[in-house]
């Protein structure tokens, strides 16, 4: 998700194309609209949500082998989804923060969190109010460790009131993580023409 300001009427223009022409192979443009003289690409949306893909299987995918985590043993889909939804609501996640952007406050709202299946795939689906650098990933890691044995689901809620970075599991693969959907309020969404 982006954001421009032009100094001509850009419906005189193929926008998507223009772009998709210049843009390296791996990124493509799917969309672009015209929207309000307020809205802003990071700062408008009210939430969003990030899939982690974790490649769940005995034998690796060459197809998705830089695209997702990799993981041999069976995940206990039940056991991660219990332990997920003690992320649900508004909690201080300081201890799922990596260090490098400085930030008014760590508390965030999670509206949900849950792991599905998905072809082959095990997906983590994330949605909130905002994240902290690395926070996916580091929750990833963390779930990933309760899975293992490394630590108990009950440990979960002391971790979060810890506040402690050193206490949550590692920075999983940057490789699985996608940013999946960035929601707007209903009013810049009307305002919004397609190009």
């Amino acid at each position: 998700m982006a954001h421009f300001v032009v100094s001509r009427d850009p419906r005189n223009y193929n926008i998507k194309s223009a772009f998709n022409s210049l843009l390296n192979k791996d990124i493509v443009v799917k969309k672009a609209e015209l929207v309000a003289n307020e809205f802003h690409a990071l700062r408008s949306n009210t939430h969003k949500t990030y899939v982690y893909k974790i490649w769940n299987s005995e034998i690796p995918t060459a197809l998705h082998k830089n695209r997702s985590l990799w993981i041999r043993k069976p995940l206990n889909l039940d056991l991660l989804n219990q332990s997920a939804s003690q992320l649900v609501g508004e909690h201080d996640f300081e201890s799922f923060r990596s260090e490098g952007t400085p930030v008014q406050t760590t508390i965030r709202s999670i509206y949900s969190a849950k792991f599905i299946e998905s072809g082959g795939f095990i997906e983590f689906h994330i949605t909130g109010n905002g994240f902290l650098k690395q926070m996916v990933r580091n929750i990833v890691g963390t779930l990933l460790q309760l899975d293992s044995g490394q630590r108990s689901i009950e440990s979960l809620p002391a971790l979060i009131k810890a506040k402690d970075r050193r206490l949550a599991g590692p920075t999983v693969a940057p490789q699985g993580l996608y940013l999946s959907e960035v929601f707007y309020p209903p009013e810049l969404d009307k305002l919004a023409q397609s190009l």
